[in-house]
């Protein structure tokens, strides 16, 4: 009797997890990284193939103030009017200009700086050109943003130029570029084996975006309720022995966790075309 032809799909996945910690770091970056995987062939006749974020965790341990960038030096009174070098020293965290004023406020108080009028200075946001704003209380303060302590300068936008004495008081000493303060709301993870998420009416190499939920200096373990799935017919007829990943903030700036480890998992899906004869005798293929 003839025989006749069926054709099927069967669906296929690859499930894998990949950790910072076993990760590669590239050009001596440690948010750069480089996982060397077991081979992975998505077969040339592979079709609909998708790649999906299935899990996250990540420590939130970026911090726009950290140990390079957290302190200031000031000259000006004490509660004495005998004038000295201040230096205050933030603590590792996130802030906004009104944070770093208060806890500026506070460490100057306690180091017996002059409070008649105020802390010696404050910080503000100058919103229309997103610098900072130095506010000066008395005419015998000098923000030292030459000194090599005062690793804060650059982040507020301060060249090494110090701020200088006025005659007239309270004074505002604008800084020369933008500040680069900012909090972030989600982190963005990236691979390079795929064209990811749009974005901004751009394509990255996003492959899924984690909120951040959890308080700073905790963990985010992101399980998402609605996994996206990616287009990736790119990978049809390619082995995989590496994946480079990173995270950013926005789809493009990269963020630095402070080398804490991470780790996430993905699954790659496709379908495969099975053709087989159909025998008529037997019913079967």
């Amino acid at each position: 009797m003839p025989e006749r032809e069926i054709d099927y799909t069967v669906e296929r996945k690859i499930s894998f997890a990949l950790r910072s910690s076993d990760a590669n770091k590239l050009n001596d970056s440690s948010y750069d990284l480089d996982y060397t995987l077991r081979p992975i062939h998505i077969p040339i006749h592979a079709r609909n193939v998708h790649l999906t974020l299935d899990y996250a965790q990540i420590p939130h341990r970026f911090y726009n103030i950290n140990l390079t960038n957290n302190k200031i030096v000031v000259n000006g009174p004490d509660s004495s009017d005998v004038v000295g070098d201040f230096t205050i020293t933030f603590p590792v965290g996130i802030y906004n200009h009104e944070e770093l004023s208060l806890f500026l406020e506070r460490d100057l108080t306690e180091q017996d700086a002059k409070t008649t009028a105020g802390p010696l200075f404050s910080l503000e946001h100058f919103i229309p050109d997103n610098t900072t704003a130095s506010i000066i209380n008395y005419t015998n303060v000098d923000i030292q943003w030459s000194d090599a302590n005062s690793t804060m300068a650059a982040i507020l936008g301060y060249d090494a130029v110090d701020s200088g004495t006025s005659a007239i008081v309270p004074a505002i000493d604008y800084s020369d570029n933008e500040h680069g303060l900012k909090h972030i709301d989600s982190y963005y993870l990236n691979t390079n084996i795929i064209r990811g998420l749009r974005i901004n009416d751009a394509y990255h190499n996003c492959i899924g975006i984690v909120p951040i939920n959890v308080a700073a200096g905790e963990t985010i373990y992101h399980n998402p309720n609605n996994v996206q799935s990616l287009t990736a017919d790119n990978l049809i007829n390619q082995e995989i022995n590496h994946i480079r990943f990173w995270i950013t903030s926005d789809g493009t700036t990269v963020v630095d966790l402070n080398d804490d480890d991470y780790e996430f998992a993905i699954t790659i899906y496709y379908t495969e075309p099975h053709n087989h004869e159909w025998d008529e005798r037997t019913n079967q293929v």
